[in-house]
């Protein structure tokens, strides 16, 4: 498969979060909630026993990070897309591009210039 395996990726990030929470026990605890809600939301699921053990390429694992806000009372969840899997390929480079729906930068600079002027006369 070209997206190949993520579950050494995850599991990486999985022992760097887990070395956090052990420095931040609230920070655990928060984060523990959001998996909660992410299971009962069904946005993910639980791997059953059975099939831990499947080849690793069978299944994508995203992984994710807590990110906490400037006053660090809270966090966001960033899920990492780009992270790389073992055969270099990430999850952000197998999505569709869809059409551009913004004009370009040079373009609205422009246009904002031809309407400023206008209004100058």
């Amino acid at each position: 498969d070209e997206l190949g395996s993520s579950r050494d990726i995850a599991i990486h990030r999985l022992h760097q979060i887990e070395r956090r929470f052990a420095k931040n026990p609230c920070l655990f605890s928060e984060y523990h909630k959001f998996m909660e809600d992410y299971l009962k939301l069904v946005h993910m699921e639980l791997i059953p026993e059975n099939e831990i053990d499947v080849p690793a390429n069978s299944s994508f694992y995203l992984p994710h990070h807590p990110v906490p806000n400037k006053s660090g009372d809270k966090f966001r969840v960033v899920f990492d897309g780009s992270a790389k899997s073992s055969t270099g390929v990430s999850l952000n480079d197998k999505l569709m591009v869809g059409p551009q729906l913004q004009a370009d930068l040079t373009t609205i600079l422009i246009r904002f210039r031809m309407h400023k002027n206008s209004h100058d006369s």
